[in-house]
């Protein structure tokens, strides 16, 4: 999964309990994941830029509740 971002353009969302260390981490995984920014306490509305790492407790993608996740533009953003 390294540079998962910087490949395909895409931000990739990590969404873990509060506490958990996520933004504790952040640097590291934004490398790791070849990012180009991190979006720390994504409130699950605001449009998402492309190549980030977007940090949340929400639920997103998939399941009942789940938060659909937006671009830079205003499109939703796919998922597998």
């Amino acid at each position: 999964m390294t540079d998962f971002a910087a490949t395909t353009g895409q931000p990739v969302i990590l969404s873990a309990p509060a506490g958990c260390g996520k933004s504790r981490n952040a640097e590291v995984l934004r490398r790791m994941f070849g990012c180009s920014c991190v979006v720390d306490e994504w409130d699950g509305q605001s449009p998402v830029p492309a190549n980030a790492l977007v940090l949340t407790n929400l639920p997103v993608l998939g399941g009942a509740g789940a938060v659909p996740v937006l671009s830079d533009n205003g499109e939703e953003v796919p998922h597998e």
